[in-house]
Order: C-alpha cells, then structure tokens, then sequence
C-alpha cells in the first residue's frame, strides 16, 4: 500500500505540474516550455497517466488484501495486464 501511494502520489504530482506545459508545446507556460511536439506530449501524458493509473491499483489491492485478508484474481490479473501493457508500451517507444 505505502509503494502504490507513493508512486500513485508522485507520478500524479508530477502529471499535474507538466501538464500545462504538455498539452501547450512550443509555448512557455509558467516558466517551462516543452519542446517536442503535441503528439509526443500526449504520449507522454498517457505514459504518466498509466504509471499513475498502476499505482492506484497497487494501493487499491493493498487496501483490500488488508480489509479483507483475500486475494483477488480478477484484480492480479488487472494489475499484471496493465504492467504488460507498460512494458509494451515502452517496447514500442523504441
């Protein structure tokens, strides 16, 4: 629970504090520009959003596994599709 908060908060943070920046390529947007292009801040965007995403559900599980004292397959699967789907992201990103 305390790695899915810390990467669910941290990344979300982080997500929050680019975003002007991102949707807004080229511009400066209090005080920082990005300078690649509106396709790869939306990549971007969605890369964060994932990982952040992840860490939800980390700490999700981790609350219910405390609650309940089960384990849940639908929502292990979930975690590991989401993971593959990162991995293959970032293979794709190449």
């Amino acid at each position: 629970m305390v790695l899915g908060a810390m990467l669910a908060g941290g990344v979300g943070f982080l997500l929050w504090y680019l975003l002007p920046s991102l949707r807004h390529p080229g511009e400066d947007v209090g005080g920082m520009r990005f300078t690649g292009s509106p396709g790869q801040g939306w990549m971007v965007i969605g890369i964060l959003g994932t990982v952040a995403l992840f860490g939800a559900l980390t700490l999700g599980y981790g609350a219910f596994q405390l609650a309940t004292g089960r384990r849940s397959r639908l929502v292990v699967q979930a975690i590991v599709g989401l993971a593959g789907g990162m991995v293959l992201l970032g293979m794709l990103m190449r």
